[in-house]
């Protein structure tokens, strides 16, 4: 995505009433990358957590508003 990271791109579409699911994985989760992603409401996984902490991730994340 030039000149636009994922994050970016979900304020981008929350700006304009998409509402659709995101989660962020990275390699870097600092401490401004953790508040960025808690102000837009986008649950942060590590690259390096186990395939079941990703799953449960997309589950809790699709089963919102259900």
């Amino acid at each position: 995505m030039p000149g636009m990271n994922g994050l970016e791109l979900v304020h981008e579409l929350r700006l304009r009433g998409n509402s659709m699911p995101a989660i962020l994985i990275t390699c870097d989760p600092n401490q401004h990358i953790r508040d960025r992603a808690a102000a837009s409401h986008v649950p942060l996984i590590e690259k390096l957590n186990s395939r079941s902490s990703v799953i449960e991730c997309i589950s809790k994340v699709v089963n919102v508003g259900n």
